[in-house]
């Protein structure tokens, strides 16, 4: 009896085991154009504020507000790859 008991606490690891395998699992690609999108992101920030003589961004700015944009704009895209290519 208690080898049955023994052998169901085995399963049920093996089971939670599993379950939290797939749930950690991301598909390489959706890494790999995460970081294309965080570098295309910055590298799109660098040539709007390149010609800027002012050396600082103000809060209240255009500026700030471009960062801010492609810094959520890059976060949607990545969390979406990363959804669409693990499901």
């Amino acid at each position: 009896m208690d080898s049955k008991k023994y052998l169901d606490d085995i399963s049920q690891i093996k089971d939670l085991m599993n379950r939290s395998s797939r749930f950690i699992s991301l598909s390489g690609l959706s890494g790999i154009l995460a970081g294309l999108y965080a570098i295309t992101g910055a590298m799109v920030a660098y040539l709007f504020l390149l010609p800027q003589d002012d050396g600082y961004v103000v809060l209240h700015g255009w500026n700030f507000r471009l960062i801010v944009g492609i810094l959520i704009t890059v976060a949607i895209l990545s969390f979406v790859t990363a959804y669409l290519l693990t499901t």
